[in-house]
């Protein structure tokens, strides 16, 4: 978790705030002083670091200091506010909006590379 933190530019505050967990707790489960966190824990940290649930399990796996740029290569590079605004939205649309998000989403992509 600690490299997927870094890597995405978050300070363990940051991700606190992004997951809605507190400071402390994630400092102990980067440093194995606690071990075994909730599924919804699991979720918040994984919503928070803009990964899949699947990633940050992986990461986990992954002894310390090996390549793990395999596990981050669909997470967004940028990190800024704007993005982290709509990782927060994004939780609270419909499926329906969510589709019609990532159509548009991808419309605007597709102009940009033709215009």
């Amino acid at each position: 978790m600690r490299y997927l933190r870094l890597h995405r530019r978050l300070t363990q505050q940051e991700l606190a705030r992004l997951a809605g967990i507190g400071q402390t707790y994630i400092s102990e489960l980067e440093h194995n002083k606690r071990s075994n966190p909730s599924i919804e824990v699991l979720g918040n940290l994984a919503r928070g670091l803009n990964v899949s649930l699947e990633v940050l399990l992986e990461a986990d796996n992954q002894p310390s200091g090996s390549n793990l740029e395999p596990f981050t290569r669909f997470e967004h590079r940028e990190s800024n506010e704007d993005l982290q605004n709509l990782i927060k939205v994004w939780f609270d649309l419909t499926i329906s909006e969510r589709e019609t998000l990532v159509k548009t989403a991808l419309s605007l992509v597709k102009k940009n590379k033709i215009g």
